[in-house]
């Protein structure tokens, strides 16, 4: 969507496209999302009313909007909307600059709540101590993940790069459904850190008997991560994990890792580390031989994960934009195991609604950063050619981890760079009657998709089961540079499994359907008074039954009593076994299960 006027000399204009991303997969435009503008511009370390400007998208999910800024002041765009996740990017104002986004608001899911402990449905966030009367929505993104699906560019408050380990929102509600932002009293969260960065994890507070790792909430007037303390890490019995399993982490560690942090502010929170080393890569922008004043130049890391903030020229037509540096020799500085590796950004101009591809490029190994030189420097570059609007057409295979095709995956893609108006309209139709946005994999796991873009793509897809025994949530996505010619490949490599668990009991036998190892098995009498409690000896696989009540199997821990035999088995008694594991059960993704069985 074009801007509704032209920017005045002292005002900076944004427009753009909202798309909402739900849990099913679906991703289509959404209508009435929030948009503001805003700047600390007189510089007083707060945003005030007469600071931030707001409008709402149209029903096809457009929006823009004008707003007075000063130079070199900071501005925070962010959008929203009831449900879903919150997003914030932000740029260095240039007074008459234009600026175009397209935002994906992802659907927060609702925490299923119980006796002050709530837990999203995938286990990757778990809650204890809610106040009665609050529930709670959340999500979580780990990494790697493409820069676009980030909420927020990776830097804190100082200015440093961050490398994302974990990102969890957090949503409080009343009983009417208003959000709350902040509880009287923290509750205790448990949030899943992703197996792909445990060689990321480093102890900052070395010398105690846990492994402590940083703690960031997302500002949102600054649109920056700031500290807010320390979180640990701890097993799927929530017990500490000690230092001396950390190198463990990087090979062989059994079971799952969370980070426990005592939280009472809703919003974003994250697990980042700093990169205590930063490249940079500067230019000069040229349109018919004179420098460009107030275009805006995006980076895209294509070989790692993280988001940089943007720049826009300046009156010489100059830009400086900072990104991780590549490793040297003997280097991990993303801790994926790989030494060595060269970094790899693309960056992207758009000036006056056009889009420019300004190329690929390999970052440089040694330090610098905009301003005290040692950049990687393009030269001029001429924005000569633009990007144009096109349909493409994309084919492909959707697996699962093991490579094993998928049937009834929706597929969406949608295009990295901003349409305009005009482009959307003569593409798609004025309400996007004649675009294809979405495709479901056939028996063979394969999917066509036609979609417009404007430069790369970003495809995504989704599958939601609900069966008699199990339910499964499988997601994956991937960054398309250009429209394929050939077929492409898509992992869904994010996911779980839900187990519905039926118990039995035959004489002292303690049997379940589908048969999977247990971690924990607990027996209470009626009043809720633990009888017999066993766990997996190792958090990680547990038996598989049958088990006798009172005889400890191979393989698991005698929790109660903590001696002798336990009482007698009789009518009232609970018994309940839970299963929490990534194991190759069912695609290898991790599998949670529960059931419970009350004796007559």
């Amino acid at each position: 969507m074009e801007p509704d006027a032209a920017p005045m000399d002292n005002e900076v204009a944004a427009s753009g496209l909202i798309i909402r991303l739900s849990a099913a997969g679906d991703a289509l435009p959404l209508g009435d999302a929030t948009i503001t503008l805003s700047s600390d511009r007189n510089g007083d370390g707060a945003v005030s009313d007469d600071e931030r400007c707001a409008t709402t998208s149209d029903a096809q999910g457009r929006f823009s909007l004008n707003c007075v800024t000063t130079d070199d002041r900071r501005v925070v765009l962010s959008a929203s909307a009831p449900g879903t996740s919150r997003v914030h990017r932000t740029f260095n104002a240039r007074q008459g600059a234009v600026t175009t986004w397209q935002i994906t608001l992802r659907d927060q899911e609702a925490l299923t709540c119980e006796d002050a402990r709530c837990e999203l449905p995938s286990g990757a966030i778990a809650l204890e101590g809610v106040p009665d009367g609050i529930s709670a929505q959340g999500w979580t993104l780990g990494a790697p993940s493409p820069s676009d699906a980030l909420p927020s560019d990776s830097i804190d408050r100082s200015g440093n790069l961050l490398l994302p380990g974990v990102i969890a929102e957090l949503t409080w509600l009343d009983a009417e459904g208003v959000r709350v932002a902040e509880l009287e009293a923290p509750a205790m969260a448990w949030i899943r850190l992703p197996q792909s960065v445990w060689g990321r994890v480093s102890d900052i507070e070395p010398g105690n008997d846990q492994i402590d790792v940083p703690l960031y909430h997302l500002d949102p007037n600054s649109g920056r991560w700031v500290r807010q303390g320390d979180g640990m890490l701890v097993n799927v019995f929530g017990e500490s994990i000690q230092p001396g399993d950390l190198g463990s982490l990087t090979s062989n560690y059994p079971g799952e890792v969370f980070v426990q942090a005592a939280i009472a502010r809703g919003g974003i929170w994250s697990v980042q580390w700093v990169l205590e080393t930063r490249s940079c890569i500067q230019g000069v922008l040229l349109a018919d031989g004179a420098p460009v004043e107030g275009a805006f130049v995006r980076v895209q890391g294509l070989s790692y994960d993280g988001r940089s903030a943007p720049a826009l020229t300046d009156a010489q037509g100059s830009f400086c934009v900072e990104t991780l540096r590549s490793e040297m020799t003997g280097e991990d500085l993303n801790g994926n195991g790989d030494e060595g590796e060269a970094y790899r950004v693309r960056l992207q101009g758009s000036l006056g609604g056009a889009v420019y591809d300004l190329g690929e490029h390999e970052v440089r190994s040694d330090e610098s950063a905009c301003g005290e030189g040692g950049c990687l420097s393009l030269g001029e570059v001429a924005l000569d050619s633009p990007l144009e609007a096109e349909s493409c057409t994309v084919a492909g295979l959707v697996t699962d981890l093991f490579g094993q095709p998928v049937r009834g995956v929706t597929l969406q893609a949608w295009s990295q760079a901003e349409l305009s108006e005009a482009d959307i309209a003569s593409l798609c139709g004025d309400d996007f009657e004649d675009c294809d946005l979405s495709a479901t994999t056939d028996m063979n796991g394969v999917f066509v998709l036609e979609t417009p873009r404007l430069g790369g793509l970003t495809l995504r897809g989704t599958i939601l089961e609900e069966l008699a025994t199990r339910s499964r949530l499988l997601t994956g996505q991937r960054t398309l540079q250009s429209c394929p010619d050939m077929p492409v490949t898509l992992v869904l490599d994010e996911g779980y499994e839900r187990l519905s668990f039926d118990v039995e009991l035959n004489g002292e036998e303690i049997t379940w359907s589908p048969e999977a190892p247990i971690i924990r098995l607990d027996v209470a009498d009626s009043t809720g008074e633990l009888k017999w409690s066993l766990r997996s000896a190792n958090g990680f696989e547990g038996p598989d039954g049958p088990i006798t009540y009172g005889v400890t199997p191979d393989g698991a821990d005698v929790l109660v009593p903590e001696s002798g035999e336990p009482a007698a088995l009789e009518s009232g008694d609970v018994i309940t076994i839970w299963t929490h594991l990534t194991l190759p059960l069912s695609d290898g993704y991790t599998t949670l299960g529960e059931g419970t069985l009350t004796l007559p």
